[in-house]
């Protein structure tokens, strides 16, 4: 699919909590030179800005490393500008995917609590985890990505990270179809250059489906566009109708499993 190298990595955050009126989680999928490329332009950005780290919410509320800077003053924009091209500049694929929290919670929670296995998906950390790393596999099956060249994924570490790192944990031990691909789910500190490039994406498709999903007639920010352009990054949302539609595909593979496994010779089917 990629190449003949042989480290593919994910890095990926997730911006808003369960208090959010939306979550979304971003990562970026790329050979171990597209990542070389990327870090070392964010950190060649990160010294001309006179800054040791980027953090998206940070940087356009100019607290923490950017306090004294004016948002959306010259300085500002063109800084904007050359972080939010870097992901695409070096070649990397994006993957996002946000929700309504109240959707979640409402239509598919009650549903997903159903799950006899010993963790399940009825948690919006992981649920949104799981739907990002899943687009990744989908993406990576429509490759044709062989799967004896397996792929790393890794999020930002924060609290509750467990709950998703446990559940990825047990889909593989249960060879679940999605899982083929991986080799493995940790976290890194928020430090490392790459997830502070996932930071900007899952920060970026936080706001924008937000706006999606609740919509207050706003323009797709200058700085999201950048990062879209040439359909480099797959966005997915789930608001209300989503939600229930969802739910309604989970109860009923739940009839025929009730432990929620869905197979490689399945994966069509659910």
């Amino acid at each position: 699919m990629m190449g003949t190298e042989t480290m593919v990595d994910v890095y990926g955050d997730i911006s808003g909590d369960e208090s959010s009126p939306v979550m979304a989680a971003g990562c970026y999928l790329g050979r171990e030179s597209n990542w070389r490329k990327a870090v070392a332009a964010w950190n060649s950005a990160l010294s001309d800005a006179g800054v040791a780290y980027f953090h998206a919410t940070d940087f356009y509320s100019c607290h923490g490393e950017f306090a004294g800077w004016k948002p959306n003053d010259s300085r500002h924009l063109e800084v904007a500008k050359r972080f939010t091209s870097i992901a695409t500049d070096a070649g990397l694929i994006g993957f996002s995917f946000g929700m309504l929290c109240d959707a979640f919670k409402t239509e598919l929670m009650p549903v997903l609590r159903t799950e006899q296995r010993r963790c399940t998906l009825a948690h919006p950390r992981t649920f949104v985890a799981l739907r990002c790393v899943s687009q990744v596999a989908r993406f990576l099956g429509r490759a044709n990505h062989h799967t004896s060249e397996r792929v790393r994924v890794v999020f930002e570490a924060e609290e509750g990270d467990g709950r998703y790192l446990d559940f990825f944990a047990e889909c593989q031990e249960r060879r679940e179809a999605f899982t083929r691909f991986f080799d493995s789910f940790a976290t890194e500190n928020k430090r490392a250059v790459p997830l502070q490039i996932a930071d900007l994406l899952a920060h970026e498709a936080w706001r924008r489906l937000k706006e999606h999903l609740t919509p207050t007639g706003r323009p797709m920010r200058k700085s999201l566009e950048r990062m879209i352009v040439g359909e480099h990054i797959e966005v997915e949302a789930l608001g209300y109708p989503e939600a229930k539609m969802n739910a309604e595909v989970f109860r009923n593979w739940l009839k025929i499993r009730p432990d929620g496994l869905i197979r490689a010779e399945d994966r069509h089917s659910a």
